[in-house]
């Protein structure tokens, strides 16, 4: 029968990882933090896509090169639309959301709010070509910064146990 300590020095040997965290996960934390609100504000279409697309890989457990489908389909749509086009047209509703929140255009504050949103679909429908590429990437960093973390590394018997070394 094992001793209580030879159990508590197995168990922290397979959760050291979660046990321990470094300490700069705080900072990657917070910096992920800003992306994600930053992304929220100026580039919602691909955060949704991205966030989509993570939950479908992840669901129905297919590997990462699927995401290539996306990042082809988001070429093509770029390419038909063109470049410059689909690039202003991913850039239009951040430009216009800094231009509300500073008070550097028409808009007074009482309705900066209200405005945005009923610009929201005119806008926001232009970052589509270019959101499928970026998310389809950030799909893949997202599932590969998550690979780390699932991984726990296998309890070994103590050697000369029943026949196991």
């Amino acid at each position: 029968m094992m001793s209580d300590r030879s159990t508590r020095e197995s168990w922290h040997r397979r959760y050291a990882a979660l046990a321990d965290p470094p300490r700069e996960n705080g900072l990657a934390a917070g910096i992920a933090v800003a992306v994600v609100v930053a992304q929220l504000v100026l580039v919602p279409v691909t955060l949704a896509l991205a966030a989509g697309l993570f939950l479908a890989g992840r669901l129905a457990r297919w590997r990462p090169g699927w995401l290539a489908w996306p990042v082809a389909a988001g070429v093509g749509w770029t390419l038909t639309v063109g470049t410059s086009p689909a690039l202003a047209g991913y850039l239009a509703w951040a430009a216009h959301v800094i231009t509300v929140l500073s008070g550097a255009g028409p808009s007074h504050a009482g309705i900066a709010i209200p405005g945005l949103v009923a610009r929201s679909p005119r806008y926001l429908a232009g970052q589509a070509p270019l959101a499928l590429v970026v998310a389809a990437a950030e799909a893949l960093v997202a599932d590969r910064v998550r690979e780390p973390f699932r991984k726990v590394p296998p309890v070994r018997a103590p050697p000369g146990r029943g026949g196991h070394q």
